[in-house]
């Protein structure tokens, strides 16, 4: 709580340091912030309107919009029906991936599939050299040395993403009777998809998961999925991309992990703000709706070089349509 009190204060102090610029205020995901960052960056200097974001997380994302205290929260988690007293609205505004990354010597091409995931980050698989991974992997060399899992601590998005995906594919972690079994991971625990990169990028013989987003930055490698189809499948903006080919605009509101093509933990994430805008901030709702204009429609253009994939062109008529009635 004394982290997000601080961070408050920092805005705070920030807008009194730029009185002359529009200033909008957002907090949450760690899974999209490479992207934001770009967009924000890119959008003040065409408008001069300020976006000041804070990456700490879905979850505190959800906690201060509840509160009142910022324009708009970033989360990869679909709040509950009852976790908020007025009308939410969620805007999609890109497409990412839970890689499930690895630090191995001469970084082998893993391959896993769902139950396999399953069993490594519950504890049930504890070493490299399994004969269940090497039966998988019958062309590369696995050490005989401990599985290192790390995974989030915090409630986090990129955790809900990859939970509902084992709750489809994998029958153990159905089997976990937990609302998010997530909680009985083994391993380290970090607050944050940079936390978990740098975890995993210092220590040999780990894995975890994070946004596919910071892969790139840490030169860490990712597992081959089984998707649906049977296929393994790494996660890159265009396997993104194909697993989202069919999605419907009654369909953006949902997770679409384990699709039959395309990489497998893939997901929407979102932007939640209030449906009555112009009651909520008054003198920002315009300038927030013309944001999100801009990023379902230009901002999209900087998606794939920071890897994640842009929006479906299908769905972007029906969200214009709902960023029009929530600005009325």
């Amino acid at each position: 709580m004394k982290k997000y009190l601080l961070l408050l204060a920092a805005l705070v102090i920030f807008a009194c340091n730029n009185r002359n610029k529009q200033e909008i205020y957002g907090l949450g995901a760690t899974f999209p912030a490479p992207l934001y960052q770009k967009m924000f960056s890119e959008y003040e200097k065409q408008t001069e309107v300020n976006i000041t974001y804070s990456a700490v997380g879905s979850g505190a994302g959800i906690l201060q919009l509840q509160k009142g205290l910022i324009d708009f929260a970033a989360s990869d988690i679909i709040p509950k029906d009852n976790e908020f007293k007025q009308d939410i609205v969620m805007i999609p505004t890109c497409l990412g991936a839970v890689a499930v990354a690895y630090n191995l010597p001469a970084n082998p091409s893993l391959r896993l599939t769902p139950q396999l995931v399953a069993k490594i980050f519950l504890g049930k698989i504890t070493t490299w050299n399994d004969p269940q991974l090497k039966k998988i992997n019958p062309n590369i060399i696995l050490p005989n040395h401990r599985i290192i899992v790390n995974h989030r601590s915090d409630r986090s998005g990129t955790s809900e993403i990859f939970h509902n995906f084992l709750n489809k594919t994998s029958k153990l972690c159905q089997a976990e009777q937990s609302e998010n079994f997530v909680d009985k991971f083994i391993g380290l625990k970090a607050t944050s998809n940079t936390a978990v990169a740098e975890n995993i990028k210092q220590t040999p013989y780990s894995i975890g998961y994070l946004s596919s987003a910071y892969l790139s930055t840490h030169k860490l490698s990712a597992a081959a999925i089984k998707n649906a189809s049977g296929d393994f499948v790494k996660p890159t903006p265009s396997s993104i991309t194909k697993a989202a080919e069919n999605i419907t605009a009654s369909e953006i509101t949902s997770y679409i992990t384990n699709s039959k093509q395309g990489y497998p933990i893939s997901s929407f994430t979102w932007l939640l703000v209030p449906s009555n805008l112009h009651k909520y901030r008054p003198q920002k709702a315009s300038q927030m709706i013309n944001l999100f204009h801009w990023m379902i429609t230009e901002g999209q253009s900087y998606a794939k070089q920071l890897q994640y994939a842009p929006l479906p062109q299908q769905i972007i008529p029906e969200l214009k349509k709902k960023l029009n009635k929530i600005g009325e």
